[in-house]
């Protein structure tokens, strides 16, 4: 499976992943992550339902606090 995050391509031999799953590829933590995945945005709470596709476009912005 062939995605895009963050407008990088990347490779992946499965081809069923979540955002939760992608996460976990990349070592990164959901906390404080917002995804979009083709169009749709998805907090955390439904990384698990957020499917990815061949060919899915994806953003992961990381939500930081600060003044």
């Amino acid at each position: 499976m062939r995605i895009y995050l963050n407008e990088k391509e990347y490779v992946f031999d499965e081809t069923n992943l979540t955002i939760n799953d992608l996460l976990k590829k990349l070592n990164m933590s959901c906390m404080g992550v917002v995804a979009e995945v083709d169009g749709d945005v998805f907090n955390s709470k439904n990384f698990s339902n957020a499917t990815i596709k061949d060919g899915s476009k994806i953003e992961l912005i990381r939500i930081v606090g600060g003044g």
